[in-house]
Formats: structure tokens, C-alpha cells, sequence
């Protein structure tokens, strides 16, 4: 869960395909949506692929993360935009796409606050809220990672560490294995597991609790 002002959530389908190059490439398009009462425009979510495509690379994980379709539609449940229980986050999922842009999110799994993120692990459905460019790339690798089955890890710099800041990026091999994973996992039909991403900031520092 992050801790932030507020932003949309997004859900994205990710399908596997292989990259013609002298090393394989494991590509994953992903198909996003906003609430009517959120905004990301087309460039600004390839953006944050592209920002969550490096992350994965730095890491000698080269799995590219593409916008498809480029068009980006939007939805009006739950009409006030906001997550606020377990209801309006399984409205949202059913929705198309699989990361889905909210206005704000304040529950997840029980957690209450001020939340960036949200995603079943696994599943195909990740919700998120717009934040600080810097770490937008980091929450979207963080969340899909979730999606694929990954869970948190306590290595400070780790991209799937419960705190996340820009420098959120290691991977361990493994990990980078799920990434790459052929098929997308079921969204668990009633009860799936959740992990949050929290935001904090303060006047020297922020970090991100997911």
C-alpha cells in the first residue's frame, strides 16, 4: 500500500510474447483503464511501462512492458472513484483491462489510509493511484510482480521490499523467472490475497510501504 495525496488506479493484461532478438526478450502488453473521475493519458501510462521496463532491465531481466491496445478506456464504478472496501475493489476488477487507474484508494485486504496500490497475488488485476514520476515505474513493476505470485522481501533496495523508493529496483533471478512466467495467472474468484503499497513522505524523504 503507498501512502500518497491521492491518484487514479490502474489494472493491466499482461499476455506473454517473444521479442525476435540475439536474446530472448519475455514481452508482456498490458492493457490499462482510469475511472471517468481519474486521468492518464495513453503517453503517460507508456511512459510508466518504459520507467518499469528499465527497472526489470537493470536487473539483467529483460522482459519489456508494452501499452495494448493504446487506447485507454475509462469506467464509472464505484461512482466516487475511491476504493473504500472490499465491494468497490472487486467492482474495479471486473472492469477491462488489468492494471486499472482510480482516484484514490483507502482499503485493501482491511488496510486503511492513504494507498497507492493493490493487487491479489496472484491474479491478473492490479489497482493503482497516480503518484511522483520517479517512482510510478517502481509501483507498476512492484504490482505486477504481485500479480504473478511474488511477495515481499526485506532487502532495503529490493523492488519488492515493502517500502519502495526510487532506488526500489533489485531482483533476485527468480523473480525475474516470474516476470517471464507464459501465462497469466487466475484472478482468485473470492478471496484472493492481497499486498498494499503505502506512501509516506516527509520533509527529507519518501518511502513507499507495499
Amino acid at each position: 500500500m503507498f501512502r500518497a495525496q491521492g491518484g487514479p488506479t490502474a489494472w493491466a493484461v499482461l499476455m506473454l510474447t517473444l521479442t525476435h532478438a540475439s536474446n530472448w526478450a519475455y514481452g508482456n502488453d498490458v492493457a490499462v483503464s482510469h475511472h471517468n473521475k481519474s486521468s492518464i493519458s495513453a503517453q503517460d501510462a507508456g511512459n510508466i511501462l518504459s520507467q518499469a521496463t528499465t527497472v526489470l532491465r537493470s536487473n539483467s531481466c529483460n522482459v519489456p512492458l508494452t501499452l495494448s491496445p493504446t487506447n485507454i478506456p475509462s469506467f464509472i464504478v464505484p461512482m466516487s472513484g475511491t476504493i473504500d472496501g472490499p465491494d468497490d475493489f472487486a467492482e474495479v476488477c471486473q472492469q477491462s483491462g488489468y492494471v486499472h487507474v482510480v482516484s484514490q484508494i483507502h482499503y485493501c485486504q482491511g488496510a486503511q489510509g492513504d494507498i497507492l496500490g493493490c493487487s491479489p497475488v496472484p491474479g491478473k488485476c492490479s489497482v493503482v493511484v497516480r503518484d511522483a514520476a520517479d517512482i510510478e515505474g517502481a509501483l507498476w513493476a512492484h504490482e505486477y510482480g504481485h500479480s504473478k505470485g511474488l511477495h515481499h522481501r526485506s532487502e532495503s533496495k529490493a523492488l519488492m521490499n515493502p517500502y519502495v523508493t526510487p532506488q526500489s529496483k533489485e531482483l533476485l533471478r527468480k523473480e525475474c523467472d516470474a516476470f517471464k512466467s507464459a501465462a497469466s495467472i487466475q484472478l482468485a474468484q473470492r478471496h484472493p490475497r492481497y499486498r498494499t503499497v503505502v506512501f509516506q513522505q516527509s520533509a527529507s524523504e519518501r518511502e513507499a510501504r507495499v
